[in-house]
């Protein structure tokens, strides 16, 4: 049991513990397919405001206890809610607030806030 245990990420343990599907844990690997570097650009320019103060309970940048249960839904939800707004924990408008954001711009600006935890 300790052997199996051991295999196992701390998120895919976070993900069974809240009943969410083992196989939607994140890893650093689900990240590689977007454009950090763009994502930071969003992120400074679109997100930052809200994700390195937590205001409207924005889960802040870098603090792995605020996304520990949001990083069990993998990426795709993680995306698609940050596209088009996430209220059923905070206030998250759709992409932040700036509809100008393209879908890709915001799934590289998730990318890159769950890459500083991961």
């Amino acid at each position: 049991m300790k052997k199996v245990l051991s295999g196992l990420s701390v998120f895919t343990l976070v993900g069974l513990a809240f009943g969410l599907d083992a196989g939607a844990a994140l890893t650093a690997c689900d990240v590689t397919k977007y454009d950090i570097a763009n994502g930071e650009a969003v992120y400074a320019k679109s997100c930052k405001m809200c994700h390195d103060t937590g205001i409207m309970k924005a889960p802040k940048t870098g603090i792995k206890a605020d996304w520990t249960t949001r990083l069990g839904q993998g990426m795709d939800i993680l995306i698609k809610k940050s596209n088009e707004g996430y209220t059923d924990v905070g206030n998250m408008p759709a992409k932040g607030g700036n509809t100008a954001l393209t879908d890709a711009e915001v799934a590289n600006a998730v990318a890159y806030m769950v890459k500083q935890i991961l």
